[in-house]
């Protein structure tokens, strides 16, 4: 079968682009052949070379697709998670650059696969613009959009889409959407994600978490509705892609599911990396977060007692509201 797949990215995205490639390829079957489109921002000569050197073989096929940028010069930029480049934008122009094709998944750079992916690609929605997951997260932004939207809900997240392209154009949804963030710049918490939300509501099939099992939903846990909550709980259990949607990433932070990424990263052919160094890396890592949640513990239990703050450049220290005293950190110029 020939299964299609979308990714955009900036220089930036490039390495895990290719560690959720190798994922990909990893669990997909021999007689599978996938056709991966790549919508860039300028990204490197070098770096296109190197991938479709590494993974163009009889069952992949490789195609970089540049797309214009002014598309994007009057987006805004996304307000609560500013880790987010305009990269993420360019999704929204998939069915316009690529027109002979009527079903595509998108996937997110930080993305893993762990399962098949035929099994998401085979999934019916003749009837929908996309089939995609729920976003746990989103429960703390309702309050704000109701004041603008009579509903949101579901409110999924585009991380990973199952994308009717055929539908898409013929309800000239590009433009839809794009008209929908020039006209909700100031509402609009997570630009192309809200629009997508906001333009494709009522044709919309939602899927398991499993298939996009979001690590910033996991940091939340516990504050989530029991309904949610057993849902990732099951999810949990065989996850068939894991998207490390928030803003600490795998390859530079410990994060949850970490292990996962981890697997392909290393065994990645783009990267050949050393196994001492990979270890080291990833070893310091967690030490800085471990020192890290220990600080930040400390500091809990000694708040009623020590406070400081900074100001200018001097740090004010404060013991028990009464003692006070002041170091310098640097002198103006």
């Amino acid at each position: 079968m020939n299964i299609n797949i979308c990714f955009a990215t900036d220089n930036n995205y490039i390495k895990p682009l290719s560690t959720s490639l190798y994922s990909i390829l990893s669990n997909t079957d021999k007689n599978d052949i996938l056709n991966v489109f790549i919508l860039e921002d300028n990204v490197s000569s070098e770096s296109k070379k190197k991938l479709t050197d590494t993974f163009n073989t009889k069952n992949c096929n490789i195609k970089f697709i540049n797309i214009d940028t002014a598309l994007t010069d009057n987006f805004p930029k996304y307000k609560i998670t500013p880790h987010i480049t305009k990269a993420g934008y360019l999704r929204l122009f998939i069915a316009e650059y690529l027109k002979d094709i009527d079903k595509i998944i998108y996937l997110d750079c930080d993305t893993i696969v762990l399962s098949n992916i035929r099994d998401l690609f085979i999934t019916d929605i003749e009837n929908y613009y996309i089939a995609a997951t729920e976003d746990a997260g989103h429960i703390f932004n309702i309050r704000f959009y109701s004041r603008f939207y009579e509903t949101f809900n579901p409110y999924i997240n585009a991380g990973v889409l199952l994308i009717n392209l055929k539908l898409w154009r013929k309800d000239n949804l590009s433009f839809k959407l794009t008209d929908a963030i020039e006209k909700n710049k100031e509402n609009f918490l997570l630009g192309d994600q809200d629009a997508i939300n906001f333009v494709c509501k009522n044709k919309i099939k939602i899927m398991d978490f499993s298939y996009n099992l979001q690590t910033s939903s996991l940091d939340i846990k516990k504050l989530l509705p029991n309904n949610i909550k057993n849902n990732l709980k099951e999810s949990l259990k065989k996850p068939h892609i894991i998207h490390y949607s928030a803003n600490k990433k795998p390859w530079n932070c410990y994060t949850h599911l970490k292990k996962y990424y981890l697997k392909y990263e290393f065994n990645n052919p783009f990267e050949q990396q050393n196994f001492l160094s990979f270890k080291i890396k990833h070893i310091k890592i967690f030490i800085y977060y471990v020192l890290k949640r220990i600080f930040s513990f400390l500091r809990f239990l000694l708040s009623p007692i020590v406070k400081g703050y900074r100001q200018d450049n001097h740090i004010q220290i404060e013991f028990f509201k009464k003692l006070k005293f002041t170091i310098c950190t640097g002198t103006n110029k």
